[in-house]
């Protein structure tokens, strides 16, 4: 494969390697236990000290994609793009929003949120707006040993995702690495995907016995990838991510997390070790206790619409708390008194655990001034963050 983007990409290579090295990032590091992108693959990184309450920001990439100009279709077919503009977002993020987050020389390779669901053939829609789960399901209650396993060698979907990587891998100089696709999404998640939620709380009441006949094949599908995972990039066992944003109320029950769900999730905890991160956007106060049964999470989200009290009650003290606000109602729609107010009450509610904040999930409108009107009210959240959380210290 020619790359078009040889010089550029050395370039911009160059440039994060300066911006490695320089003060700021080094105090930057400092306030994490991890600071950049490792075998875990996603950096939800824990805090460190729990004297600190450190804060990061992140775009969805049809954000980037508008700021710094690129095709998302090309970017997710191109490896040679997926690397340059990975590259242009680390450094447009560094140089333009002043938060905690460290520059580290790695690039993650995440092929779209539908990426688990079409290893058992429902391939993602990829559009300018991102890439989308397929809307197509599992119509019937199949037996198990219909759906077959995922083999690195014979999944159409594993020998596109492991070319990619291998392309990008070539790409990239030997200093920078290239963080191979984790399954991330949970058992139910995939589950609901794959089945359709309408679908699968019918099979709770009509055959729960089957469902959990399914969620168990999907726990061991995903044990399996790992570990052809860690044959593949020669790394050794990792902590799991739990991307759970199917577990929330009042669409689930408690009854119904603690009887299908957390079994998985507590063996998937003791197969890897622990969990580094468990995550849902959705309201998850009603499950905050049996999310805490979960042995060794390291970090667990707290979304916008889950109550961070009962969050600062409900998890035993050594899990660091994340969290996370909503992009449009606590940082687009808010003005500058009521963000001060929010943040100080989130460094007054959490006494007990290490804290860290994090707004995310920004998109913007088509038009240049949008994109303007969105950058500058981030800046002013982050702003205002260095000020209650580090009294414009930083």
């Amino acid at each position: 494969m020619k790359n078009y983007f040889n010089a550029e990409i050395k370039n911009l290579q160059e440039e994060i390697r300066e911006l490695c090295d320089s003060s700021d990032n080094k105090k930057r590091i400092q306030y994490w236990e991890r600071y950049e992108g490792d075998d875990d693959y996603l950096w939800h990184a824990t805090t460190k000290k729990k004297d600190e309450i450190p804060f990061t920001v992140e775009l969805e990439n049809v954000a980037y994609s508008k700021i710094l100009k690129y095709s998302i279709i090309e970017y997710y077919s191109n490896p040679e793009v997926y690397v340059r503009e990975s590259l242009r977002k680390i450094i447009w993020r560094y140089k333009n929003i002043n938060d905690c987050s460290p520059v580290g020389k790695s690039i993650l390779y995440w092929p779209g949120v539908g990426f688990e669901k079409s290893l058992f053939g429902f391939p993602q829609q990829f559009t300018e707006e991102d890439a989308w789960v397929c809307r197509e399901e599992l119509r019937k209650r199949l037996p198990i040993e219909e759906l077959g396993e995922i083999d690195f060698k014979t999944n159409k979907v594993m020998i596109d995702t492991i070319n990619f990587y291998h392309e990008m891998l070539n790409i990239v100089d030997d200093d920078f690495k290239v963080l191979f696709p984790q399954w991330c999404r949970s058992p139910w998640g995939v589950a609901w995907h794959l089945r359709g939620i309408s679908n699968l709380l019918i099979d709770i009441y009509d055959e729960p016995e089957w469902v959990k006949t399914f969620l168990d094949y999907l726990t061991k599908a995903r044990i399996k990838y790992s570990n052809d995972r860690r044959q593949l990039i020669g790394s050794g066992k990792y902590l799991c991510n739990i991307y759970d944003d199917e577990v929330l109320s009042p669409v689930i029950s408690p009854d119904i997390y603690r009887n299908f769900i957390l079994p998985t999730e507590i063996r998937l905890s003791e197969y890897f070790g622990g969990v580094g991160y468990w995550h849902s956007c959705g309201n998850t106060t009603i499950f905050q206790k049996d999310i805490n049964r979960i042995p060794n999470i390291h970090l667990v989200h707290v979304g916008p619409w889950t109550d961070l009290s009962e969050a600062e009650k409900a998890y035993d003290e050594g899990i660091v708390l994340e969290k996370v606000v909503c992009p449009n109602k606590d940082v687009m729609q808010l003005e500058k008194t009521g963000i001060e107010s929010l943040l100080n009450d989130y460094k007054n509610t959490v006494l007990r655990h290490k804290l860290t904040v994090r707004a995310d999930g920004f998109e913007f409108g088509k038009s240049a001034e949008s994109c303007e009107k969105g950058i500058r009210k981030i800046q002013e959240w982050v702003e205002i963050a260095n000020r209650v959380f580090f009294d414009d210290c930083r």
